[in-house]
């Protein structure tokens, strides 16, 4: 399983530092992120071509319980007072799910021992060109999202004892962009100074594929001397149904609580 992409953090940071002059701090707003979110991983996939040809049965998420796992998000906006250049946010997710198990199955007098093993191991890299629509109690970005997936799906299915000799393997290599309206909503809830309600959306429905990713929260922002705290809860769900994204069959959801800490320049 390839290791976790932990060095991506600097990378998205690294823009922030390259602002030295004191006098950009004043017109110039930066708010990072990091979110943990516990999903239900649902649905079904496979190899197009498989599909295609009918060479077995999609794998069945339910059937190898990937539910309560946790992955992690890091985000973070830039914006400035420049009119008719958009503001800027990227945002990381990593998700890794990974299951082997061992199946007897028994024909006739023979019984034969199947091991069989799922992974779905892939980064989604956000970058979003946004407007600020509205900016005062009621908050309102809309802009649009390139969304880069990159990794794998894999099935492979091994029998011994009598069984096939070389093992069976579903491999999908994840390389796709795939462009999606954002739209960014919050609500300051009046006479309760920080507190408020967000909805944050990515979503597109292009060449018979459908990918959205949709989340709620409540949130309360802490006003500190040099910088602002914000921490919200709230529940996260994406939706891929795709025909052929990257050679990809897919009718998949994953959705769960997530609770997440900000802090605003």
């Amino acid at each position: 399983m390839p290791a976790k992409r932990t060095l991506l953090l600097p990378l998205l940071l690294a823009p922030a530092f390259t602002l030295t002059s004191s006098a950009y701090a004043d017109v110039l707003g930066l708010r990072a992120g990091v979110e943990y979110w516990q999903a239900d991983l649902t649905g079904e996939a496979q190899k197009k071509t498989s599909r295609d040809k009918k060479l077995g049965k999609p794998v069945n998420f339910d059937e190898w319980k990937f539910y309560g796992e946790t992955y992690n998000s890091i985000w973070v906006n830039f914006e400035h007072p420049v009119p008719f250049v958009p503001n800027i946010r990227m945002t990381y997710t990593n998700i890794e799910n990974s299951r082997t198990r061992t199946r007897k199955i028994t024909a006739g007098s023979t019984t034969y021992y199947v091991k069989e093993s799922v992974s779905l191991i892939f980064d989604s890299i956000d970058t979003t060109l946004y407007y600020e629509i509205l900016d005062n109690w009621l908050n309102l970005d809309v802009g649009l999202t390139a969304r880069s997936l990159n990794g794998d799906f894999d099935s492979i299915q091994t029998l011994g004892d009598g069984g096939l000799t070389a093992p069976t393997q579903d491999q999908v290599p994840l390389k796709e962009i795939v462009p999606m309206l954002y739209i960014d909503a919050r609500l300051d809830i009046p006479f309760l100074n920080g507190l408020y309600v967000q909805s944050v959306f990515n979503g597109a429905t292009l060449q018979g594929n459908t990918l959205y990713d949709i989340n709620g929260r409540v949130g309360y922002d802490l006003d500190l001397a040099v910088l602002d705290i914000g921490v919200y809860v709230g529940y996260r769900s994406m939706v891929l149904k795709s025909a052929d994204l990257g050679s990809l069959y897919a009718d998949a959801q994953m959705e769960g609580v997530m609770t997440g800490l900000e802090i605003h320049f």
